[in-house]
């Protein structure tokens, strides 16, 4: 054997290398297990390529498999916006903007797509308006509250939006969603984001006259009082009146309110009334009228006969709660009155 020479043991021998120097034979180095392993797989790849004449072979592209479409990915949001008078004035009449917005967020134009707003019973639909191009039309029954809103908007461009408006007028104290959802003739990358409900709240606030009661009982004098229809439509009164009633000395002026029950003290199924407020605009003005209650019963005024009387109470939260001064069309001194 000559001098440099390596040796190959092959099978499940180890790999060992000896020189041989001038004296001799150098002892052999102990090889561990795993190095005998990684040898052992080194020898054999060297083996196959100098079988093959060349580098090892690279492993096999895989090959078939689905191929990725771009898709649109419409995406619906609203809100509601609310007119808090009419000519700067307060107003019995409320008109709501609802505003929608679609957008394409996804990897392809959308195409014939289409925008529809469901809305409750209690609210009035008005106009609905879509951008040039885009048809709006209205289904719903012929008293005009509630119904379906439909519109065809054509197509949707990547990263562009398109807005939607429809004025509603509430008619009636409730609580429901308005619905709202768009879809386009190809497969929407994330149909959850499609449709968007609106919480939409609204209250009323009615003006109810009825005969007075005491030395005034039987003669044309009305008096008035306030009824507020929260949005879960709870019902709230709202009063004044004199510390004795059935007195000829009335005393002073007592505000108060309570559940409108048929324990409140002006109880009346089917009175004059009118509506004086009614929306999202009427909500929260029950906090309102109880601030002015407590003001009122903290001045200590002298209840007359003509006023400042119950109406005078009345007049006031309706006009510290910026509520129009709307009343039923009837006798009832004292509504001009200040306190």
């Amino acid at each position: 054997m000559r001098r440099g020479s390596t040796v190959t043991l092959c099978g499940c021998c180890a790999v060992v290398a000896m020189a041989v120097s001038g004296a001799g034979w150098a002892a052999a180095t102990p090889v561990s297990p795993a190095a005998q392993r990684t040898a052992g797989a080194e020898t054999a790849l060297t083996s196959k390529s100098i079988r093959t004449g060349g580098t090892p072979e690279p492993s096999p592209t895989p090959t078939g498999g689905p191929t990725l479409v771009p898709e649109p990915d419409l995406v619906v949001s609203a809100a509601v916006s609310v007119a808090p008078t009419l000519g700067g004035r307060p107003s019995t009449l409320e008109v709501d903007t609802y505003q929608a917005t679609i957008s394409n967020v996804g990897a392809q134009t959308a195409t014939e797509v289409v925008f529809t707003i469901t809305v409750p019973s209690d609210i009035r639909i008005g106009v609905a308006t879509a951008p040039s191009g885009g048809v709006c039309s209205t289904s719903q029954p012929s008293d005009h509250m509630g119904g379906v809103v439909s519109c065809t908007l054509g197509s949707i461009t990547v990263g562009d939006t398109i807005e939607v408006s429809v004025s509603l007028v509430p008619n009636a104290a409730g609580s429901a969603p308005i619905q709202a959802s768009a879809t386009e003739a190809e497969t929407d990358a994330n149909p959850a984001n499609n449709n968007f409900a609106l919480p939409f709240n609204s209250c009323q606030i009615d003006v109810l006259a009825t005969h007075t009661a005491g030395i005034t009982s039987g003669l044309p004098i009305y008096h008035t009082f306030i009824v507020y229809t929260a949005a879960s439509e709870s019902e709230t009164g709202f009063r004044g009146g004199p510390t004795y009633p059935f007195a000829f000395y009335q005393g002073n002026i007592i505000a108060t309110s309570g559940p409108y029950n048929s324990s409140f003290v002006d109880w009346a199924p089917g009175a004059p009334s009118v509506t004086a407020m009614v929306g999202s605009r009427a909500c929260g003005k029950n906090s309102s009228f109880q601030a002015s209650i407590a003001l009122i019963n903290s001045l200590h005024v002298p209840y007359r006969l003509l006023g400042p009387n119950s109406n005078t109470v009345t007049s006031t939260l309706l006009e510290d709660a910026q509520v129009p001064l709307v009343k039923p069309d009837l006798y009832t001194p004292g509504w001009d009155e200040s306190l």
